[in-house]
């Protein structure tokens, strides 16, 4: 589990905090604070439930239902969950949200559209398991050519949507 940290949004008062995770780059934090004084809405989203940045790795539907729950729970507008959603990114999927073309996000239905475009294959597809299972390892064949020809395999299987 990602390890997270309490940041003070208000000086005058030190109840006021929000919680975000420890390895976010410090820009996105001071982008979270912004966010999160300009859209006072958007306070308790940020205080109660913390959303763990996504990077990339997990199941990206997962976290897009996950966060839409928690926006919709707070009736946040579809211009502020872009906004948000930017900044609960990190990894890979941060540095590929910062190599989109300025501009081409007009709505958070063509936002959805590229995300899920781009790390909808890491989580969409399976390995049908008869591809590797008949991949057996010769009597004379070497621990490492055996290896090798069973990543070969892998990377050429057969893939279907779960």
């Amino acid at each position: 589990m990602e390890e997270v940290e309490e940041v003070c949004i208000d000086d005058g008062d030190p109840t006021k905090v929000i919680r975000v995770g420890k390895d976010l780059p410090s820009t996105v934090k001071e982008k979270i604070i912004s966010t999160v004084k300009e859209n006072s809405d958007m306070l308790a989203y940020f205080n109660k439930p913390c959303m763990i940045a996504y990077g990339g790795k997990s199941d990206p539907m997962y976290h897009l239902r996950a966060f839409n729950e928690l926006m919709k729970m707070q009736n946040v507008s579809c211009k502020a969950r872009c906004q948000c959603f930017m900044v609960i990114l990190k990894g890979v999927a941060y540095k590929w949200f910062k190599s989109l073309v300025p501009r081409i996000i007009t709505s958070w239905k063509k936002f959805l559209e590229e995300f899920l475009q781009q790390h909808q294959a890491a989580s969409d597809y399976v390995m049908r398991v008869t591809s590797i299972t008949n991949v057996t390892k010769g009597e004379q064949e070497s621990l490492q050519s055996y290896i090798h020809r069973f990543n070969a395999s892998h990377q050429s299987g057969e893939y279907v949507r779960r």
